[in-house]
């Protein structure tokens, strides 16, 4: 798994519009295939590649906003490494839930919002050139889509807690994502 260094300037390059969409398009890939491993988990990365690959259709059309559906998916790109970083390091990112959930187990966090917490942490803690506000954002929209809406606040509080803990960002950058 390849760390992402992060931006020395600071700030994250402004990305074209396109880019942009396209990481929301590959995080709802992501999250259709890790939510669909929480029924069906793979035993080794060859396991996991081969569901990525199976997994060739976003099955939410509201992602596609009217484009066609895209070819069979290959295990590269965002996509895979947010679904390949997530499988691998789920172990290390369920202490983090269960350090910024504040009494919560982790078992007890429905696969929604297991799935949703994971990923964003893994970006927060890996993918150095995403903003806090983008990471945090991108996961309460697909808590929107998917999750119970009570879920929202509480998915909210950790990503908060745990962006100022893992980033040391002041909250008053991070409130309000």
């Amino acid at each position: 798994m390849q760390k992402v260094q992060n931006n020395p300037g600071g700030a994250a390059p402004k990305r074209p519009r396109s880019f942009v969409r396209n990481r929301r398009i590959a995080r709802g890939y992501a999250f259709q295939v890790l939510y669909s491993l929480g029924f069906n988990p793979p035993d080794n990365p060859e396991e996991l590649a081969r569901i990525f690959s199976n997994a060739n259709t976003i099955k939410d059309a509201s992602l596609l906003e009217g484009e066609e559906v895209p070819p069979p998916a290959r295990p590269e790109g965002f996509a895979w490494d947010l679904v390949y970083g997530v499988w691998a390091g789920s172990a290390d990112l369920d202490r983090l839930i269960a350090a910024f959930s504040e009494g919560w187990k982790v078992e007890r966090l429905g696969r929604v919002e297991l799935t949703v917490l994971r990923m964003a942490l893994y970006e927060l803690k890996f993918n150095l050139d995403v903003p806090e506000k983008v990471v945090i954002s991108e996961a309460l929209e697909l808590a929107r889509q998917y999750a119970d809406q009570k879920a929202l606040a509480f998915i909210n509080g950790i990503l908060d807690s745990a962006a100022r803990s893992m980033r040391g960002v002041p909250e008053s950058d991070i409130q309000g994502a």
